[in-house]
């Protein structure tokens, strides 16, 4: 069964906004990419009412993950946004929820890793 929904895919590295946006196209998904948090926060600005999750790394120039967070919220305090680190970040404090993230998927992921957490999110 094909998914149904918009994700905005944000990550400064091509490699992974790459692979990221093949994984969801193959579930079915509609994807929107964006290579930083201010090109993503323009976009989300624009098209908010289509999309349905922001999938967004944690470390990336200009604007990191957790101020794209923020700004994203101030937006649309509803928002969903799935965090996304190669980095070992210790979940057990639960960081990532007080930051408003919806959840976390760590790099490298797998399609069923992903196809599970993005269709918790969207129901």
């Amino acid at each position: 069964m094909k998914s149904k929904g918009t994700i905005l895919v944000v990550d400064d590295e091509e490699l992974v906004r790459d692979i990221a946006s093949a994984l969801l196209s193959t579930l079915g998904y509609t994807v929107i990419v964006a290579d930083d948090g201010e090109q993503a926060l323009k976009i989300y600005q624009e098209r908010q009412n289509e999309i349905d999750v922001v999938f967004l790394d944690i470390t990336m120039p200009k604007m990191d993950g957790k101020k794209t967070q923020q700004r994203l919220k101030q937006i649309n305090p509803q928002v969903k946004t799935v965090i996304s680190s190669g980095y070992d970040i210790d979940i057990n404090k639960g960081i990532y929820k007080d930051l408003g993230f919806a959840d976390f998927i760590s790099k490298p992921y797998s399609i069923h890793k992903l196809s599970k957490v993005i269709e918790n999110l969207i129901k």
